[in-house]
């Protein structure tokens, strides 16, 4: 069924969706972290979301540190031990 999608011309490689496809599943999940309810991964997917966007906050202020400091984050580390 692979081939018919990759040779078909008329479709993007991929692109099809199974039926039973969910938004943010795509099926691995090796430590069974994955809720067995609908409410429980989407709950999950906005913990998810929210954790990430904090992340690329705490990123954006280490750059913007750098660039005040005009030192690099390990030699700011060093200084401050």
């Amino acid at each position: 069924e692979l081939s018919n999608i990759v040779h078909d011309p008329n479709s993007a490689f991929g692109a099809r969706l199974n039926d039973d496809y969910y938004p943010g599943d795509i099926g691995f999940d090796p430590l069974g972290l994955k809720p067995k309810t609908a409410s429980g991964f989407a709950d999950m997917q906005t913990k998810e979301l929210n954790n990430g966007r904090l992340a690329m906050i705490g990123a954006i202020g280490m750059l913007v540190q750098e660039q005040v400091n005009q030192e690099t984050i390990l030699d700011t580390l060093k200084s401050m031990m």
